[in-house]
């Protein structure tokens, strides 16, 4: 009895927990993609949710290894006028120099891709270079907001990273820029699908 009521309440904590760190739902004007309560793909899609479960139950798994050695470097001098230069950090972090600007992508530097910073799926791999070895970034662009390319703790880091003492600006898609505020970081824009900025 006491074993059922346990995993009861660790299962509701742990909904619990996952209910408090998700993103409130966004609230805008409808478009031909979005009805007022979700957005709707515009491209034509032929996978079904039987060949997902098809893809997650099927074939051997490979063990995940608990860690992997990495000798952070520093970042390359700043790219040649005109010239497009790409470090890659890990998972979906990439450092891209371009025309004196320093964009980065999707930056976790957090040990958990988590709502909360003591447990989680763990990183394997420490990031290719360290945080505080980037040079000053420009802008920051986040590609959606699940928990391995929206880390709330690192783009608050980075806030205070740079010397010249300007913020990033982060670039986020419609309703994110909901958690930035929540998490005390205000120089965001969000943008639909298919919107631009222009930069310098």
């Amino acid at each position: 009895m006491y074993k059922k009521l346990f995993l009861s309440v660790a299962v509701a904590g742990g909904l619990l927990l996952v209910w408090l760190g998700s993103p409130p739902r966004y609230r805008g004007p409808v478009s031909d993609h979005f009805d007022g309560q979700s957005f709707v793909n515009r491209q034509p899609h032929e996978k079904t949710l039987l060949d997902l479960w098809k893809m997650v139950r099927g074939g051997p798994r490979a063990t995940w290894p608990e860690a992997l050695p990495v000798t952070p470097s520093t970042p390359p001098p700043a790219a040649a006028p005109g010239v497009v230069q790409y470090t890659y950090i890990g998972h979906a972090s990439f450092l891209i120099q371009v025309n004196q600007t320093n964009i980065l992508t999707d930056p976790v530097f957090s040990q958990y891709a988590s709502p909360v910073s003591f447990a989680g799926p763990k990183r394997v791999r420490q990031p290719g270079i360290r945080l505080q070895d980037l040079p000053d970034i420009d802008v920051i662009l986040i590609s959606h907001d699940h928990y391995d390319h929206l880390d709330v703790e690192s783009l608050q880091q980075l806030q205070m990273h740079n010397r010249r003492g300007k913020p990033p600006l982060i670039l986020v898609g419609l309703g994110v820029g909901q958690v930035l505020h929540r998490a005390g970081i205000y120089r965001y824009r969000e943008l639909d699908w298919y919107d631009r900025v222009t930069l310098g």
